[in-house]
C-alpha cells in the first residue's frame, strides 16, 4: 500500500481510484487499523459515486486536450 501513496511516485495533482475487494476490511478489527493508517480521502461503497469520477475525469481530460 506504501507503493500506492507514495509520495515519490504522485503529485498532489495526481487523482485515481483504489478499490480494496476485501471483506475484512470491515468484518477484522485489523481492518479499522488499515483504513486509519491510509491518507485521507473519500471512501464509499456506491460504484455510482465510483461512475461519477471517472466521468469527469473524462470530461476534465477531453476539455484539456481541446
Amino acid at each position: 500500500m506504501l507503493q500506492v501513496f507514495g509520495t515519490e511516485q504522485w503529485d498532489f495533482s495526481d487523482r485515481g481510484v483504489m478499490v480494496v475487494c476485501d471483506p475484512r476490511l470491515t468484518s477484522k478489527p485489523y481492518g479499522k487499523v488499515f483504513l486509519n493508517s491510509l491518507p485521507p480521502m473519500l471512501r464509499t461503497r456506491k460504484i455510482e459515486l465510483v461512475q461519477r469520477f471517472f466521468a469527469a475525469e473524462a470530461k476534465a481530460a477531453t476539455a484539456e486536450s481541446s
